[in-house]
């Protein structure tokens, strides 16, 4: 076979034009196929869990009760399976251990399923956490999660004594005295001369100067030592249809409070025009672990001198009962 081995020439017009189609290849080249498919292939999304039933997540049952959850869940693809895991947490909230997975196969993109189960054989007041996840086809997931906590038998001794006082009041704030109270100790804090500041711990209550501000006074309450240790949603408002306060108990102080879909960081107003009662009970948690202790006051009426801001002697007046350990 024969070789050229003598030079060509190339007319400058052709080398330029070779030179940019060299060019743009190289541009072509270097964009993969695999590439440009990718960005077209959307991401595996998530899929989305959500509880339908009950509103409210915390549940309060003794032990053996069947119990249904509702959920709705979807996903872009295919949902592939539904797995519940429930961790265990002593009445103090200290976890100690766990269940079996309880596993459901899904099929669909959107699907609504109602989770049923028995509750666990535990120590009244033990908490169960299951935390539900929606899983789809690629493993992508998301969760959400619910609250069991097992109720005692009512047939079993308290655990708690609920000890009970009558005719107490606190007073409006401005004054800056007798404005808190504690109750396991049946005190109105500050005393005149004690510097209030040095007492937040002990004020399970105190009034807002918020409800005398139109020279009326409408006493809202809120929990000094309560916002000094981070903590909230301390206070729920029922009324006599709902709770009898007669015959409280441990658990059903306990029942009333944590079966309220919304504790609240304040109360609502408690006395309206002319000392109406608004609000005839007020259920305050005073302390979260290791076991939670309440107090659970009957609003009995109050008195407004009409002098507003300034030197007064508004007061609110309660009964009240207090869980003891």
């Amino acid at each position: 076979m024969a070789y050229f081995n003598s030079p060509i020439s190339v007319p400058r017009t052709f080398r330029l034009l070779f030179a940019g189609f060299v060019a743009v290849g190289m541009l072509i080249s270097g964009c993969s196929p695999d590439d440009n498919l990718d960005d077209l292939i959307p991401e595996d999304q998530a899929p989305a869990i959500t509880i339908v039933a009950p509103t409210n997540t915390r549940l309060l049952e003794q032990s053996g009760q069947l119990v249904t959850v509702s959920f709705r869940m979807a996903d872009q693809e295919a949902l592939r399976l539904f797995r519940a895991v429930p961790t265990i947490y002593d009445p103090n909230g200290n976890e100690i251990g766990t269940m079996p997975n309880m596993d459901t196969d899904l099929a669909g993109t959107n699907v609504d399923f109602d989770f049923q189960f028995i509750t666990p054989l535990l120590p009244g007041y033990s908490k169960v956490k299951y935390t539900c996840y929606a899983i789809d086809s690629k493993g992508a997931f998301a969760s959400a999660e619910f609250w069991v906590t097992i109720l005692p038998n009512p047939s079993d001794p308290p655990i708690y004594e609920v000890l009970e006082y009558q005719g107490d009041s606190v007073m409006n704030p401005f004054d800056e005295i007798n404005h808190a109270f504690n109750f396991s100790a049946r005190r109105l804090l500050p005393a005149p001369g004690e510097d209030a500041a040095s007492l937040v711990l002990e004020m399970d209550i105190a009034t807002e100067l918020e409800g005398s501000a139109l020279g009326f006074w409408r006493p809202f309450l809120y929990s000094p030592n309560n916002d000094q240790l981070g903590l909230d949603s301390v206070f729920v408002v029922t009324n006599p249809e709902k709770f009898n306060y007669e015959e409280a108990t441990y658990q059903t102080i306990f029942e009333a409070f944590f079966s309220d879909p919304a504790p609240a960081t304040r109360t609502p107003e408690l006395l309206g025009s002319g000392g109406v009662i608004l609000h005839e009970y007020v259920i305050i948690r005073l302390t979260k672990a290791p076991a939670p202790q309440f107090a659970v006051m009957k609003i009995t009426g109050g008195f407004d001198d009409g002098t507003g801001l300034g030197k007064t002697t508004d007061q609110l007046y309660f009964d009240y009962k207090v869980t003891s350990p």
